[in-house]
């Protein structure tokens, strides 16, 4: 038999909102985990500009969309292959 969960409207709202908000990860050391490449590949990645458009930055700081940035890439190689 299955269990049943009871939780709270506040509660369900609030997994949904965690849910449904892109992720982020910051600086190069992000862009490593996100790709599982080294800090030289993640730079030369971040400025062969395929992922511009997942990139904010502001000076030296940056942070990427994870899932833009996947997307980005992923459409990038399946062109060149």
């Amino acid at each position: 038999m299955s269990e049943s969960i009871t939780i709270s409207r506040e509660e369900y709202q609030e997994l949904l909102r965690q849910a449904n908000s892109p992720k982020y990860v910051s600086g190069i050391d992000g862009l490593c985990e996100i790709f599982g490449c080294s800090r030289a590949t993640a730079k030369r990645i971040k400025a062969g500009g395929t992922i511009n458009k997942a990139i904010r930055q502001q000076g030296r700081t940056f942070v990427t969309n994870v899932d833009l940035a996947v997307q980005l890439y992923g459409a990038r190689n399946s062109r060149t292959i």
